[in-house]
């Protein structure tokens, strides 16, 4: 996360790169990002804001002089690809595994301070001094998550890695991975 944007209409965005190397959650990885899947997230990204569905943005990409070594069809081939760096924008980068890795640690205080923040910030109909804020802001996270992979699916889009962390708190589409559509529907 490099920062936070309001734009001329007042709507909020937080400025995240990807590929752009190394952080605490890169956990085994080298944090890079190859060209060829940094221009499918750019492409898809836009497809799906234009499809109507919440997603993230991607503002910019921009190739690196970095080579990245990639094993693209996980069949031990691995070969030296075109790095990038994507600027991406999301209304927030807050994911299920946000809390999980808290509540993993035994973060209880903290995951409960985050929480707060987050109901504070994104979730306005959740009154702070509700006693079941937690309980609600789950139930509105359930439904919201559901109503997202019913508009994915309405359009033949498959998210390819479906974990908590890549599944968003503010039921937005994030981390554009492995995925894509399906080429035609057959009901019967």
């Amino acid at each position: 996360l490099i920062g936070i944007y309001t734009n001329r209409h007042g709507e909020r965005w937080e400025l995240q790169l990807k590929g752009s190397g190394k952080t605490p959650y890169s956990r085994n990885g080298d944090g890079r990002a190859v060209l060829r899947s940094s221009v499918r997230e750019f492409l898809c990204s836009e497809a799906i804001h234009y499809l109507g569905i919440p997603t993230s943005r991607a503002a910019s990409l921009v190739v690196s002089d970095d080579d990245v070594w990639r094993d693209q069809f996980y069949n031990g081939n691995i070969k030296k690809e075109r790095g990038a760096i994507v600027l991406r924008l999301a209304k927030s980068w807050f994911r299920i595994g946000s809390l999980e890795i808290l509540a993993h640690s035994g973060e209880l205080d903290l995951k409960r301070r985050l929480l707060d923040f987050i109901i504070q910030e994104h979730f306005p109909s959740i009154a702070m001094n509700d006693s079941n804020r937690y309980l609600e802001f789950f139930s509105t996270v359930v439904s919201e998550t559901a109503n997202l992979i019913a508009l994915w699916m309405s359009v033949g889009f498959a998210h390819g890695v479906c974990n908590t962390d890549n599944f968003s708190l503010l039921s937005i589409t994030i981390d554009y991975g492995p995925f894509g559509f399906m080429d035609s529907y057959d009901p019967s």
